[in-house]
């Protein structure tokens, strides 16, 4: 075997709490990332379910295809917007799972 000085390419690398290792992120803000869907999510749906029902009766006076507007509202808007939020909740659930 050859003797040679080691260099500090041979040494293995101390990765300090502040740092990442090439490519990866804290987990520590995975986690925080993580949680940011699911909190955006359910805003979404509280929004969906409680705020437009609150303002049926003043929809109401506005008539689309000769229904209310508000009834309109209620009866398919919030149905759409919901599958909407979770279609972009598995889209974005999906590609997260993808990352390396």
């Amino acid at each position: 075997m050859q003797d040679r000085p080691i260099s500090e390419s041979d040494a293995p690398r101390i990765v300090g709490a502040d740092e990442s290792v090439q490519g990866q992120s804290n987990p520590a803000e995975n986690s925080v990332r993580a949680a940011r869907l699911p909190l955006f999510a359910l805003c979404m749906w509280a929004a969906l379910a409680f705020l437009v029902p609150s303002f049926v009766q003043a929809l109401n006076l506005v008539d689309v295809l000769a229904f209310p507007l508000g009834y309109f509202m209620a009866a398919q808007g919030i149905l759409l917007g919901l599958l909407l939020v979770a279609w972009g909740s598995a889209r974005w659930q999906n590609r997260r799972a993808t990352r390396p």
